[in-house]
Order: structure tokens, then C-alpha cells, then sequence
């Protein structure tokens, strides 16, 4: 029998301790969802943060860093494009807030 897969998208400006929760929230859930998170050229300091969390976990989750701010709904669609030419195998994507647990 096949799992459903499912993909959560969010964006990531200067709140990285909201992205990491909510990657927590969902790998706690099912550690086979992937998750995308774009980053919308937050500080130095945050990007950081982010990527010494991410490049801990499995390969189900992907940063995406721009180089500029391309706001909140581009951000989205730049990761929906990523999972839908990349995540074949997604059955649902799952699009919104990084805040939401």
C-alpha cells in the first residue's frame, strides 16, 4: 500500500526560530513529508541559523536561498515550482505560514 505524500511549502524572512519550528512540527508528524522553505534574503545572521538546523536533517528538506527579497507569494510560488519540477512523487502540496505548527 502507498503513502500519501505530502509537500510543505512556506517562506523564511528574519524568523528562522519559526521556520525550524515548524520543520520540528512536521517531522515529528511524518518523517517522509518533504518540506521546501524559501528564504527571502533574510540577515547573515538568520540564513545561518537556518542552515545549521537544515543540514541536519533528511534529505526530504530543502532551503531554497534567494539573493533578494522577492516578497511573500513569489517566495511561495518559487518553492511550488521547485517541489512540482523536482518532488514527483507528491501527491498534495501543503502551502502557507512558517508560524503554523
Amino acid at each position: 500500500m502507498n503513502k500519501t505524500r505530502i509537500c510543505f511549502i512556506a517562506t523564511n524572512f528574519n524568523n528562522s526560530h519559526h521556520s525550524i519550528a515548524y520543520i520540528k512540527s512536521i517531522l515529528d508528524m511524518d518523517s517522509l513529508c518533504s518540506i521546501v522553505i524559501i528564504d527571502n534574503d533574510s540577515s547573515d545572521k538568520d540564513k545561518m541559523a537556518l542552515r545549521e538546523y537544515t543540514e541536519r536533517l533528511n534529505p526530504n528538506v530543502t532551503v531554497i536561498y534567494n539573493e533578494v527579497n522577492v516578497g511573500y507569494f513569489e517566495g511561495l510560488n518559487i518553492g511550488i515550482r521547485y517541489a512540482r519540477k523536482t518532488l514527483s512523487s507528491v501527491d498534495y502540496y501543503v502551502v502557507g505560514n512558517n508560524d503554523l505548527l
